[in-house]
């Protein structure tokens, strides 16, 4: 579950670690996305690009909302056609007459469920009491996203082509060095530097 966030398109990692990819790994499992943003975020532009967040470093260009729904769809072998579903109430305390845009990734394999809200004229704050079709951003419509996926409810087929594979069971992934990648304070911290001493150096 997401929100006011998406991929970013560069860089494709941030660092040596496993977990440091900014984008869905080949040959990772399906996942099930929930993601929720306001069309007017001026912190993390719906339409991507760069950010404040990352002190306006350039090298730093996140994907547009529905490009990163797209990337999640190819990884997961959804349908590349969403249903797009307008006319969603999105209401807060101060206001009960916004709207929203529902997409829908069919096709996606069993169990997976893929879907993204537009909120029209939210910005990076959603407001108190954000709810669509009265069941409340924080925390509803996560849990019943959650118990949706937990039951496995949604999917069917993966009509948008063969999702990629699970790794097997105590699968692990090589490590390379990265000749473009250093930390951010001393180009000196290459990844054959910071793997020297992984549990210190990652937390730069």
């Amino acid at each position: 579950v997401t929100k006011v966030t998406q991929l970013l398109a560069s860089p494709s990692r941030s660092g040596p670690g496993e977990l440091n990819d900014n984008q869905p790994r080949a040959g990772g499992p399906p996942v099930s996305i929930l993601n929720i943003m306001g069309i007017s975020d001026m912190v993390i532009p719906y339409n991507g690009g760069g950010s404040s967040v990352f002190g306006d470093d350039v090298d730093f260009q996140l994907m547009s909302a529905l490009e990163s729904m797209m990337t999640w769809s190819s990884h997961n072998g959804c349908s590349k056609s969403p249903e797009i579903i307008d006319g969603i109430v999105y209401s807060t305390i101060s206001d009960s007459n916004g709207q929203a845009t529902l997409y829908k990734y069919g096709g996606c394999p069993e169990g997976v469920i893929l879907e993204h809200y537009a909120l029209l004229g939210a910005g990076h704050s959603f407001g108190r009491g954000a709810a669509l079709d009265e069941v409340e951003i924080d925390y509803d419509l996560a849990y019943k996203f959650i118990t949706r996926v937990e039951a496995g409810s949604g999917g069917g087929g993966g009509g948008g082509g063969s999702p990629t594979p699970a790794p097997s069971v105590g699968s692990t992934r090589g490590c390379a060095d990265d000749p473009d990648w250093n930390g951010k304070f001393n180009e000196a911290h290459t990844c054959e530097y910071v793997g020297k001493k992984p549990i210190q150096r990652c937390q730069w």
